[in-house]
């Protein structure tokens, strides 16, 4: 019996020993957060908002947004400048005359055509505009802010363009006769491109001109023309050899409208007299 109580004796002073070795455990930390927190009365330390960062351990600001293949933030790409160029045959308001397709023939208005959507725009007298319903209009004039002369623009229906057909469409006719020139003015949009490796570089969207000429020989179907000797001289093939002379002798190489005007009507006054 006394050995076995020395026994337990020696071993509670020894689990003594070893707790009286272990160090105290610490007091709980408290978790930062930005609202208040509960936390008991003997705790030593209450937080009630999140610590100041410290933006020194950054190398730059550029880390804010996160390092290339981070998921942290996007940055946000500055470069996109936009769009450049006009949707708009002229700039600003000018005078015309609206035809409508029931008879009536509006004027003193003041019109814009919006050539990359197709659409002719009226001004108000309160400052808005409204876009004129393609179905009521028959044709529109514009006048020419730097000759004063006017414009005449018809409607055209299913006009086989080079990047498809339109259903709707205006022609500004340039000479009309038996053989009648005009021309189609269209634009479209270029997006930008500049993200990609391989882009171009371009950081806005450009207005491009698509416009094209057109003839038409005795209310026929509208055509195609390209402003060159051999196109011109295909179009009016029935005179091919006269309208080949008269070219020749001028020294036309049918590449400008002006030059083209005057061979169509050289055209028109062969026909005429051949009547």
């Amino acid at each position: 019996m006394k050995k076995s109580h020395s026994l337990a004796l020696a071993l509670l002073v020894g689990t003594h020993i070893v707790l009286a070795q272990q160090p105290k455990p610490k007091q709980p930390i408290v978790p930062d957060t930005l609202s208040p927190v509960v936390v008991k009365a003997n705790a030593s330390k209450v937080y009630t908002k999140p610590n100041e960062p410290d933006l020194n351990q950054f190398r730059s600001t550029d880390q804010l947004a996160g390092s290339p293949g981070s998921s942290m933030m996007m940055k946000i790409d500055t470069r996109y400048e936009g769009v450049k160029g006009s949707a708009y045959f002229l700039p600003n308001w000018e005078e015309g005359v609206l035809v409508m397709s029931y008879g009536d023939t509006l004027r003193n208005t003041y019109l814009k055509l919006d050539v990359l959507n197709k659409q002719v725009r009226m001004l108000r007298p309160k400052g808005d505009s409204i876009v004129i319903d393609y179905n009521q209009l028959k044709g529109f004039f514009l006048r020419n802010p730097d000759g004063g002369q006017w414009m005449a623009f018809k409607k055209v229906q299913q006009l086989k363009t080079g990047l498809g057909v339109l259903p709707d469409s205006y022609l500004l006719a340039y000479s009309e006769g038996t053989a009648s020139l005009y021309k189609h003015y269209s634009r479209r949009i270029l997006k930008a491109d500049f993200k990609d490796p391989y882009s171009t570089g371009r950081p806005y969207d450009s207005v491009v001109d698509n416009s094209e000429w057109f003839y038409q020989r005795d209310k026929g179907n509208y055509e195609r023309l390209k402003l060159n000797k051999k196109s011109v001289i295909n179009a009016l093939n029935d005179q091919r050899d006269e309208v080949k002379t008269f070219i020749d002798q001028n020294n036309l190489n049918c590449e400008t409208p002006d030059q083209v005007l005057r061979v169509f009507g050289y055209y028109n006054t062969l026909k005429k007299g051949g009547q």
